[in-house]
């Protein structure tokens, strides 16, 4: 019994450890889309003040 709970601890610590890393490829992925918006969106903003 011991042996079967920790199996299914490790099985869902590595789901859990495999989740959260692609959920920092994720996080990581969509800062640089909104930093690039951002960007975008300031070079605009620029651009109209000086005209």
């Amino acid at each position: 019994m011991l042996f079967i709970t920790i199996i299914c601890a490790a099985v869902i610590f590595y789901r859990y450890v495999l989740n959260f890393y692609y959920f920092i490829i994720f996080i990581f992925f969509f800062n640089i889309i909104l930093f690039i918006y951002l960007f975008i969106l300031f070079l605009l903003l620029l651009f109209f003040f000086i005209i």
